[in-house]
């Protein structure tokens, strides 16, 4: 809820001021009051600000100091100036500091509340445009992602995220990811391409509605390649609940967009950066399973429509094919597979592609936690033939297997690295934290290593993430250097390798709970 802060140095204009704006009236919650710029600024530290109504004149510090620390210490209030000079001599600086409104003493309680209402205002106006910005970079990471542009590691991930400015809690570690496809009902072509032209805020609303209280969750648009679903996993966990929501999104899509027709490929849980790989399966599983109507189709749960069985292979088995593939023994999967495929003479091309499509998934799966690039792993699926080539018969498809799981376990015997190499990574940080362009791409070219197999490693080692291990080493020396020297915050955060003094501050808050003056201010007092 709304809050202001009032701040003269004339206690009883202060008072005053408190005493007669109807504050209920105007729906501010929250009222305080200061009677210096210090004071002024405990309270920044402390509580939210929304609205700064500030005396201009005061001793030692004047109402525009105190509005230019509010906006380098990356505060967003809205900020209102007291005045009691018509002349407004200071004008110049305070356009500069992107004053609201000046109000001349002594206050008249109407004007005053007026301008407050128009704060309030633009209070809304700021939330709401920051909140849909938000969106934006959310909706804008996740399709980098999807893309590849993001590399599909946590260190990778992390860092966008850093420098977006798109704080962790606004994502899950895990989501439930679906794809939807949509094409004239007229066509009988590949929908690939048909989304596009779709009204998204339209179909965003759909989704917002059938998927309710999903904070975490999100529905992506891939501009000509279809829609992204991202659900939190907590509203998939009820599984009877999560499939007539999808039944219930896609004939709302259906019924405002009759001339298309939509179908919903749902998929399973899967981490953030598995995001790509999730992606990649299910379009190329659209590509090769269509229907004529608007449908939700579960890939890799369910019997493909018109299969005469299930799921092919169980999770168990899957599960155990994939620790014999990590442990090199890709020969003992190759006979456990020929079993099983020779327990029938006659199989449907459907049949195949389900299998294919099983083994794709546990080899992405099997890429994914190991944080191997996407292209790596596509390189293994299918080259050097296409799914409907690997799955016109059972021969095709056993090559296809062979080589592939050969190929994959190889690959995971050469990407292994000595331990001795996190050590090695931390003594080359603590060395160049002062150095701004400090990150896992440099850090992989000291110790000759690609980045995304050294922040698997690092992340396989230690459990944590190369980048949150560099920003808390940098705010580690920042807070040494605020303990015990007299350094400019600029200095200070120079010395520590943040290039921009603003994005210095809201890490070191993010890390330590404070501001970096009031950390020095309480490391002193105590």
């Amino acid at each position: 809820m709304p809050a202001i802060l009032i701040v003269d140095d004339e206690y009883f204009i202060a008072q005053g001021i408190r005493s007669n704006v109807d504050w209920n009236a105007l729906g501010i919650t929250q009222v305080y009051t200061a009677y210096s710029a210090d004071q002024a600024r405990k309270v920044f530290e402390t509580s939210p600000v929304d609205i700064l109504l500030s005396d201009v004149e005061m001793p030692r510090e004047s109402g525009l100091d105190l509005i230019r620390w509010v906006r380098d210490n990356g505060y967003e209030s809205i900020n209102v100036l007291l005045t009691g000079h018509a002349n407004f001599s200071y004008a110049q600086d305070a356009i500069g500091l992107q004053v609201f409104r000046y109000v001349l003493k002594p206050a008249d309680t109407g004007e005053l509340t007026q301008t407050l209402k128009d704060a309030l205002q633009k209070v809304t106006d700021s939330k709401a445009s920051a909140e849909a910005a938000a969106k934006l970079r959310i909706q804008t990471f996740f399709r980098e992602l999807f893309r590849g542009a993001i590399e599909a590691d946590q260190d990778a991930i992390a860092e966008y995220l850093s420098t977006h400015d798109i704080p962790d809690d606004a994502l899950s570690e895990c989501y439930h990811y679906c794809y939807l496809s949509a094409a004239p009902l007229s066509s009988t072509a590949s929908s690939a391409g048909a989304a596009e032209g779709l009204p998204f805020g339209r179909i965003s609303g759909l989704f917002a509605h059938c998927f309710q209280n999903a904070d975490h969750s999100a529905i992506v648009d891939l501009n000509d390649l279809g829609f992204m679903l991202c659900l939190d996993p907590a509203v998939t966990e009820d599984t009877g609940a999560a499939n007539a929501s999808f039944t219930q999104f896609v004939q709302a899509l259906s019924a405002e967009f009759p001339a298309f027709r939509f179908v919903l490929y749902t998929f399973s849980d899967a981490p953030l950066y598995s995001a790509a790989y999730a992606y990649e399966l299910l379009k190329r599983y659209s590509m090769q399973i269509l229907s004529e109507t608007s449908t939700v189709i579960p890939v890799l749960t369910q019997s493909v429509p018109g299969s005469e069985s299930g799921v092919i292979f169980e999770n168990d088995l899957l599960r155990k094919w994939g620790e014999w593939l990590v442990q090199g023994r890709p020969d003992d999967v190759m006979l456990e597979l020929r079993h099983k495929l020779g327990t029938s003479s006659v199989y449907s091309s459907r049949y195949l592609m389900m299998s294919y499509y099983q083994l794709v998934h546990i080899i992405f799966a099997l890429f994914s936690e190991r944080m191997i690039p996407i292209d790596e792993a596509l390189s293994l699926s299918d080259v050097p033939s296409s799914p409907a080539q690997i799955t016109s018969s059972a021969d095709n498809f056993l090559h296809w297997a062979d080589r592939t799981f050969h190929a994959f376990s190889a690959l995971i015997e050469q990407k292994s690295a000595p331990d001795s190499t996190v050590s090695t990574v931390r003594k080359y940080i603590g060395s160049h934290l002062a150095d701004p362009d400090l990150d896992r791409n440099s850090i992989a070219a000291a110790v000759h290593m690609s980045p995304d197999y050294l922040s698997y490693l690092y992340h396989k080692e230690t459990g944590g993430v190369l980048s949150s291990y560099i920003n808390e080493e940098r705010i580690a020396l920042a807070r040494k250097l605020l303990s015990t020297t007299d350094q400019p915050l600029s200095v200070v955060a120079s010395s520590c390798g943040f290039a921009n003094d603003t994005y210095f501050h809201k890490q070191f808050k993010k890390l330590t709970g404070q501001t970096p003056n009031a950390y020095r201010s309480s490391f002193r007092k105590g």
